[in-house]
């Protein structure tokens, strides 16, 4: 059973796969899209005293990933759900891990693949690591854009993704992240039966 601290964030994680594997499900019925993606870049995280703006951000190396699902809409705007989980080792490290709207545009011509989301989840984070450690856990409000290139029909280059997550917490202390991040998309094709 894992401790006090990290309950939330394992109610969180299971939700996101429970929501991701009917999406997966369903996307063969709709034809609609299902991608996941892998990431590596730079996270910022930050804490923030009693509803002040973050005194610092302390950056680490990130490695992170997610899925997210397209709705099947006959246009060139995408609209579909995003759910990620980054990981920063560093002394003041954490674990962000949230769910957004995802917005996206896919031309016709050119192989640039812009898109924004916006949502929410939880950001983990160390504070004080050498002294008097202590993990300080808050809900967030998540931003981000980022442009993907298209180098096949199954697979994108995540050329760059920048966004934000930062909450409140009721402790007085809340901890948020910055990221500036790239990867590779890969787009499970949905199972169209010819005639």
């Amino acid at each position: 059973m894992p401790d006090r601290i990290t309950v939330p964030r394992w109610y969180f994680l299971h939700l996101l796969a429970l929501c991701l594997l009917a999406a997966s499900a369903t996307a063969s019925i709709a034809n609609a899209q299902v991608s996941a993606y892998g990431v590596v870049g730079v996270n910022g995280y930050g804490f923030s005293y009693r509803g002040n703006s973050p005194s610092s951000y302390y950056d680490t190396a990130a490695i992170g990933g997610g899925a997210f699902y397209n709705f099947p809409i006959r246009s060139r705007v995408t609209v579909g759900i995003d759910g990620r989980v980054l990981y920063g080792p560093g002394s003041y490290g954490g674990t962000t891990a949230d769910a957004a709207l995802r917005i996206g545009f896919v031309p016709k011509v050119n192989r640039l693949r812009p898109y924004l989301a916006i949502g929410g989840g939880i950001v983990t984070s160390v504070l004080n690591p050498g002294f008097e450690p202590a993990r300080v856990t808050n809900g967030a409000l998540e931003l981000l854009g980022g442009l993907d290139i298209r180098m096949t029909d199954s697979v994108d280059i995540r050329a760059v993704e920048w966004g934000a997550a930062a909450g409140y917490s009721s402790t007085g202390i809340a901890s948020g992240v910055g990221f500036l991040d790239a990867g590779v998309v890969y787009h499970f094709r949905p199972n169209v039966k010819r005639n």
